[in-house]
């Protein structure tokens, strides 16, 4: 067969395809790609990610071993394909790439249908953090996403982004907000189908996400807040809950501490653990971590009987506490 010319392009191809590569047991190709019809494009059975090359190639090569060989040549290099593998070539450099003897699958994303922006990666990375792809809940394993926001829950801890876009009402899995973050290209449109969605970037790439079937509860009701005063948050509020984390019962992990209008402390009695004094704020007591979560969104709040409300640039939450 003839040896081909290789760009470096394919390895900044293979490298965004790899998102698409998660370790999944149901996935007996989970480590291989597809070249085929001026597309590389890899799927681990929840992501599929392709994006077009230059080489008129047709195999199904192991993407890690593939962008070893490709990364260990010099500007000139060539690939031969043989029968279940690529040679790879480059001075006195050679590499064998194995590939799968699996068919030529056929991978369709869905046709562009609306505009997006880059602002969706501003708002999965406000929030994506509370999301578990291994939650035991839709509503917990996944980013509800809707026409001009998005919510994302940890079952004690909700934040809502507004993200102003005019896009179905879907549920997409961590693993593709954090795959979209990754990527530095611009995203431009999207498109949706029953039971998937396909956001696409600029140079014609694009990644597919399956969906969730169930739907979310309604938590639109977690966020109406009743007349309560809102109150500034202290500059030094994180170095406060530093300074007493370590001294909370169940440690900093799993521990919570006392808010009170004097300040903030490891126990219920000041006089017990430590004790920062930090005036003005309500009374609750909460969890570390789910303070923690808030870190980057709050820049004002409010104190109910049992929870938290607050608000930052473009964004809202509620912060579940515990009543006395």
């Amino acid at each position: 067969m003839p040896k081909k010319q290789i760009e470096s392009n394919l390895v900044t191809a293979l490298k965004f395809i790899s998102l698409a590569q998660r370790d999944s047991n149901n996935n007996p190709f989970k480590e291989y790609c597809q070249l085929s019809n001026g597309f590389v494009t890899s799927c681990d059975g929840i992501l599929t990610a392709s994006h077009k090359i230059e080489e008129d190639l047709e195999a199904r090569p192991h993407t890690a071993k593939f962008i070893a060989a490709l990364n260990n040549c010099g500007k000139n290099l060539s690939i031969t394909q043989l029968e279940n593998t690529l040679v790879v070539r480059s001075g006195r450099y050679s590499a064998k790439v194995p590939c799968h003897d699996a068919e030529t699958a056929k991978f369709e994303p869905d046709q562009p249908q609306v505009a997006i922006s880059d602002v969706l990666k501003t708002a999965f990375s406000a929030i994506q953090h509370l999301a578990n792809d291994a939650g035991t809940s839709v509503h917990e394993s996944s980013i509800l996403i809707k026409s001009g926001s998005m919510i994302a829950t940890n079952g004690s801890t909700a934040l809502e982004y507004w993200h102003g876009l005019d896009l179905p009402t879907i549920a997409v899995p961590k693993s593709f907000t954090m795959s979209i973050c990754k990527i530095k290209k611009p995203l431009i449109s999207a498109g949706f189908s029953n039971s998937t969605a396909t956001f696409w970037f600029e140079d014609e790439s694009w990644v597919k996400t399956q969906l969730f079937v169930d739907a979310w509860p309604d938590v639109a009701a977690a966020f109406n807040m009743p007349n309560l005063p809102i109150l500034e948050l202290p500059k030094s509020f994180y170095k406060a809950l530093g300074a007493v984390e370590e001294f909370a019962e169940d440690g900093r992990e799993k521990g919570f501490v006392r808010i009170s209008e004097q300040g903030i402390s490891s126990h219920k009695d000041v006089d017990d653990g430590a004790f920062f004094e930090l005036p003005g704020l309500g009374a609750l007591t909460v969890g570390i971590r789910q303070l923690k979560h808030i870190e980057n969104s709050c820049k004002t709040l409010a104190f109910g009987e049992d929870r938290i409300y607050f608000f930052g640039d473009n964004v809202r939450g509620v912060l579940m506490g515990i009543k006395d």
